[in-house]
């Protein structure tokens, strides 16, 4: 639904992809906010669609090949990293082993933070709040193009994203 000119998910398992899939040499900023149960994600370079099984790796489910950078608290239903933290899904890539894992605390409950993400050929970084919290390099990306998703996982979450921008 769209509350307050933001876009918001309450409950359950869901994913919005944007139309286009021409996002190579990207920055994406967004405002997000999530509640203390919450679990969400924003995914980047993505193939439209849920071609990656987490039943490899003891989940449930089918995810986007791509890149996700996690939107959560540390009081989230099946968080295990930070907020900004960011998994590899595709083929032949073991996601429990490939998260580059966000440097400090993550996100505060029911709180807006600014989330950006910067892909540039092999480079990849993720700023929380303007702290750049991820920078890694990518030799062999997972996926180089692709989709922006936005993702809402489980029955108490409730996240919201705002002032989405891309250039």
């Amino acid at each position: 639904s769209v509350d307050d000119g933001a876009l918001v998910s309450r409950g359950g398992r869901g994913y919005l992809f944007t139309e286009r899939d021409d996002c190579t040499d990207c920055h994406l900023r967004v405002e997000v906010r999530v509640n203390a149960k919450g679990n969400g994600g924003l995914y980047f370079h993505a193939e439209y669609g849920f071609g990656f099984d987490l039943a490899r790796f003891n989940g449930s489910g089918f995810t986007p090949v791509g890149y996700e950078v996690e939107v959560g608290t540390p009081q989230g239903a099946g968080i295990t990293s930070a907020a900004g933290t960011v998994s590899r899904c595709g083929p032949g890539v073991d996601i429990t082993r490939s998260r580059v894992r966000a440097a400090g605390d993550g996100m505060r409950p029911d709180t807006w933070a600014r989330l950006e993400v910067i892909a540039g050929g092999d480079r990849r970084t993720v700023r929380l709040d303007g702290r750049e919290v991820v920078a890694f390099t990518e030799p062999a990306p997972v996926r180089r193009r692709g989709h922006f998703a936005l993702q809402s996982l489980t029955p108490d979450t409730t996240v919201a994203f705002r002032g989405i921008e891309v250039k």
